[in-house]
């Protein structure tokens, strides 16, 4: 085939179909001078124009596309990055400050910033130191039971021997109001060592024992001691009056009495046994006379 040939084969053949108006107007043949070719340069600078504004609106939506790919791929890298943070243990650092439970009740999860390892750590710390106070207090009771029973026989055996002695003493106890018996005031008796003896002294003088229950319970005990101490004080020793000095009883005498004298000495007078029988009964006459 002749390079003719070729040239009139090529330019019979028909072309492919514009895929936009860029192509359309590319595929167009040139205007020729004149009107006609100004018509053509406006048609090819319009088909210019909407391709560049079809590219730049291609470009901007890649762009977009293109951004929100990107967007996503860091969203993906925050949530994987903060599944490995929490799937490992947090340092110390990073332990929040509220870490310890309060003091006045369980703790909570809002406490902690709702984190899970902090406030799991806080809750089992808050039901360890539950038990141990719980079995304090039963420890503590138990000892104070024990106490008290063994307080309860001492006086019982007190109280047994105290009644030999005072046979009347559980029916003047067992008379007390029990108003006037709070349970500090039993308490303090039963506990003292003259725990009877003054249960029995309350029962016999209502003074005492209206002045006793009448203090405050926290002074009870003390005001048992004092009054233990009252009743257990020696008494005072009352002197006795010396004895009166017995009267020495004069001696009997025949003798006749002294005649009476002015001056207060007796006169000289014979003796009885010197005198003959006419002058004795003569003195004797007149003693009597002068009766």
């Amino acid at each position: 085939m002749s390079g003719g040939e070729a040239v009139a084969e090529e330019q019979t053949a028909p072309k492919p179909a514009p895929r936009s108006d860029a192509e359309a107007a590319q595929q167009e043949p040139p205007a020729t001078d004149g009107e006609g070719g100004d018509e053509a340069a406006k048609a090819k600078e319009e088909a210019d124009k909407k391709a560049a504004d079809e590219q730049a609106r291609s470009d901007r939506k890649k762009n977009r596309t293109r951004e929100y790919i990107d967007r996503l791929n860091r969203e993906n890298a925050e949530l994987r990055r903060q599944v490995s943070e929490s799937s490992q243990p947090r340092p110390a650092t990073t332990t929040p400050q509220r870490s310890t439970p309060p003091a006045d009740g369980e703790p909570t999860l809002d406490q902690f910033d709702f984190d899970i390892p902090a406030f799991s750590r806080a809750h089992a710390q808050w039901v360890v130191k539950q038990e141990l106070s719980a079995r304090e207090e039963q420890q503590k009771q138990t000892q104070a039971t024990q106490r008290q029973q063994e307080l309860q026989s001492s006086y019982n055996t007190r109280v047994e021997d105290f009644a030999e002695q005072t046979p009347d003493f559980y029916e003047v106890v067992g008379s007390i109001d029990p108003r006037y018996l709070p349970p500090q005031l039993q308490e303090a008796i039963i506990a003292h060592e003259n725990g009877p003896q003054i249960a029995y002294h309350l029962g016999t003088n209502d003074d005492d024992l209206w002045a006793v229950a009448s203090i405050r319970p926290e002074l009870m005990a003390d005001a048992v001691a004092r009054l233990a101490s009252r009743l257990t004080a020696a008494p005072p020793q009352v002197q006795s009056p010396p004895p009166a000095p017995v009267a020495t009883p004069k001696p009997i005498t025949r003798a006749p009495a002294p005649a009476p004298t002015v001056s207060g000495r007796a006169p000289t007078e014979t003796p009885p046994e010197k005198l003959t029988d006419d002058e004795w009964f003569k003195r004797e006459r007149e003693r009597q006379r002068k009766r």
